[in-house]
């Protein structure tokens, strides 16, 4: 008997039925990989659903930085405001059927918000490295708060699914963002400065620069050139440019020039003046005595209209036979008028007593129409001297535009005429495919008070002032009671249509408005009801955020709504920070 073989045959038949009969393996094989597999794919959904509620994180913690960023310009905006701010626009609130904000709370198989235990921090800070300025972000000087930025950083966690399995319910995540409170581009905007330059403006200033009220008043303009953007930002130079005759805004006529960059102008800006100058027709060309070097007093009229009888008019006031609604005498008292040549238009000489009429004109308020050869690039700290804008505001070669005086006050005439131009520059821009805002800016003490009576003269020159009560075509008649009141009215009209208004009440009195009752014989209240914003198409509101005094206004009255600013160049800076936007900028810096 041969054990050894039985035994080895034995064995072989074992190790033979094994290898043969192999049913059963693949199930304890497909066991194992689909293990891994399950592994595999729980890793990756819930690292896919880490990573969408990262970017839902980072989108949030953004869109909150901005939103505290942005309020912090805000008069009177505290820390406890800007953190609230930047928390309603996180992603750790949400609003509920009744508008009102509540804590996220996750919804099973939700998966347009995975974030939970989501923790909000909101810091505050002055940034003042040359990398801050090269961002365009403001001083932190020019706001309450004594800062210019907002770091807002987000914690949260995103729940697991099968990594829960594991023993890793959930995941942390953070984002962080940082925002400038403004400085970010919200262009392009069409800007109409009206300036008022009647007597007024010829006194000393007594708080604001060592020089008088319209020197003070056009340092504030050139502060603000000096922050809008005349091209796109990231050029090293603006494209070349292109002067272009344009048309003095209607009932007035002729061509005067504005000079624009020669692609995609940002920031245009017109610089209009009250009293309107004696330039209508084919006396255009006195609108250079405020744009040419050297600039010099330039000739003005009434409000309503001028007989176009220019050897009439001088540096002073109109004398009648310039400024009346009918024909009148070029005298007084027996002898010529002062401004009053004693010739005709033709250089005749006109004796005493000689009746002179002419054709009626409306004055012209448009110094310089729209332009955007302010600066040579967007990052450019100095103006350019030889702009005419520029050279109006008093930084050229001399000292720009000029307060001839001779008239009383009447600014309604200018802000129809300032919002005539603005619609028809954002119709020209709009055609061209650009969309602009509409902003103006109206710097005066706000006393409407001319002479109302021009259809009587006498021999005393009365009624050489300003307004009519008849309406001799082509000009537009402003009655001569109501003053401050229809100035509202006409800026509540632009607001309507879609214009930003600000008012800077310069040396604004609590009264002063002799030919209004009211709220609105108030110099300074009517300054108030000036500044408006629009809200819907067609509507406005008053807006005290559009509203300043400076710090030789009185305190009193409506003064105390007023914007927190004290010094021209601060209002101006205020304006030209509100016309750009909050931004993001590159987390790190200081």
């Amino acid at each position: 008997m041969n054990v050894n073989n039985e035994s080895s045959t034995s064995s072989q038949s074992i190790l033979r039925r094994l290898r043969e009969h192999q049913r059963g393996q693949t199930f304890v094989m497909i066991a194992v990989a689909l293990f891994g597999i399950l592994g595999a794919a729980a890793l990756v959904v819930d690292v896919g659903r880490v990573y969408y509620g990262y970017q839902q994180l980072l989108a949030q913690t953004r869109a909150a930085a901005l939103a505290g960023g942005a309020v912090m310009s805000n008069d009177g905006e505290t820390l406890a405001e800007v953190t609230a701010t930047a928390t309603s626009y996180s992603g750790a609130l949400t609003e509920n059927s009744s508008g009102t904000l509540t804590p996220v709370t996750p919804v099973a198989n939700d998966t347009s918000n995975l974030l939970t235990n989501v923790i909000v921090t909101a810091t505050p800070r002055c940034l003042t490295s040359a990398a801050a300025t090269a961002e365009g972000v403001p001083s932190c000087k020019a706001y309450e708060l004594g800062d210019n930025a907002v770091q807002v950083t987000e914690t949260a966690k995103v729940p697991t699914t099968f990594a829960n399995v594991l023993g890793f319910p959930s995941w942390s995540i953070s984002a962080t963002a940082l925002a400038s409170a403004k400085g970010g581009s919200n262009g392009p905007y069409n800007v109409a400065i009206i300036i008022d330059t009647t007597n007024s403006m010829t006194q000393p200033d007594k708080g604001n620069c060592n020089a008088d009220r319209i020197t003070c008043a056009l340092e504030g303009v050139q502060t603000l050139l000096s922050t809008l953007s005349p091209c796109a930002a990231g050029l090293t130079t603006c494209p070349g440019t292109t002067t272009t005759s344009f048309e003095v805004p209607s009932p007035a006529s002729g061509d005067e020039n504005g000079t624009n960059v020669d692609s995609n102008p940002i920031d245009e800006v017109a610089l209009f003046t009250f009293p309107g100058l004696a330039a209508s027709g084919s006396s255009i060309g006195n609108v250079q005595d405020d744009t040419k070097c050297p600039t010099k007093t330039p000739p003005i009229t009434s409000y309503n209209e001028f007989y176009n009888y220019t050897n009439c008019t001088g540096a002073g006031a109109p004398v009648p036979c310039c400024s009346g609604s009918g024909a009148a005498k070029c005298t007084g008292k027996g002898t010529p008028l002062a401004g009053c040549a004693g010739k005709d238009p033709s250089g005749t000489a006109v004796a005493d007593n000689t009746a002179c009429s002419s054709n009626p004109n409306p004055p012209v308020y448009e110094i310089v129409p729209f332009s955007s050869d302010y600066r040579t690039s967007d990052t450019a700290t100095t103006l350019v001297a030889a702009s005419e804008l520029v050279i109006a505001a008093g930084k050229g070669c001399s000292t720009g535009l000029a307060a001839p005086g001779g008239e009383g006050t009447f600014y309604a005439g200018v802000i129809d005429t300032a919002q005539s131009a603005l619609v028809a520059q954002q119709t020209t821009r709009k055609d061209a495919g650009v969309d602009s805002q509409n902003v103006m800016i109206l710097v005066s003490d706000g006393e409407a008070n001319a002479d109302a009576d021009q259809t009587t003269f006498t021999t005393t020159g009365a009624g050489s002032e300003g307004m009519q009560e008849t309406k001799p075509a082509p000009s537009t008649v402003y009655l001569g009671t109501g003053q401050c009141a229809q100035a509202v009215a006409r800026s509540q009209a632009a607001a309507a249509a879609g214009t930003t208004v600000y008012a800077v009440a310069y040396g604004a009195e609590s009264t002063g408005c002799s030919t209004d009752s009211g709220t609105y014989a108030s110099p300074v209240c009517t300054m108030q009801g000036i500044a408006n914003s629009p809200t819907t198409p067609g509507s406005y509101s008053q807006n005290n955020n559009n509203f300043f005094t400076d710090v030789t206004s009185t305190t009193s009255s409506c003064a105390s709504d007023a914007r927190s600013t004290s010094t021209l160049d601060q209002i101006f800076q205020a304006i030209g920070l509100d016309l750009t936007t909050s931004r993001l900028i590159p987390n790190g810096t200081t």
